[in-house]
């Protein structure tokens, strides 16, 4: 039986500034979601990716603006020349006991546009689409990193 994760934010992980944060200063949405995954960052790291389609089989996708090895990922949705529209940080921050919490923050600007839908019509459908498609995404990766065999480099620090 699979038990049911949580991919709930913290009062403190939704209110604190998060890398990339910065890149749109006036966002009209910022959704928060974290997990705790039973491994070490650098164990979760690679199951980042390193391919960002918009959707699948999309040809477009994000452009990865920052990044700090096993720490954090800023992917964003930026125009030639312009401030990113969107940005998408993932957050690995070591915890107790060997495990990681990860952490996502996703922040649209005044310029990004839903389908050409208004933004106080735009911004509930992507709330609510948002919340169940990155509770998956989290979920998943959680899933994969932890069916892994530990890396002998994480073994031998939880040895210590």
């Amino acid at each position: 039986m699979r038990i049911p994760r949580s991919v709930r934010a913290s009062r403190l992980e939704r209110r604190r500034p998060l890398p990339g944060d910065d890149l749109i200063l006036d966002a009209i949405a910022s959704l928060t979601h974290a997990i705790t995954i039973r491994r070490p960052r650098h164990e979760v790291w690679p199951w980042l990716g390193s391919l960002f389609p918009a959707l699948p089989g999309a040809t477009r996708g994000f452009h990865v603006l920052t990044l700090q090895r096993d720490m954090y990922l800023v992917i964003g949705r930026k125009p030639q020349g312009a401030a990113p529209l969107m940005t998408w940080v993932f957050v690995l921050e070591e915890r107790p006991g060997w495990t990681t919490r990860l952490i996502v923050r996703a922040r649209g600007g005044r310029a990004y546009t839903f389908h050409g839908l208004p933004a106080w019509l735009a911004t509930p459908i992507i709330r609510i689409g948002y919340f169940f498609t990155q509770r998956q995404q989290l979920r998943t990766i959680a899933e994969r990193v932890e069916s892994q065999p530990r890396s002998a480099a994480g073994g031998q620090r939880e040895a210590a």
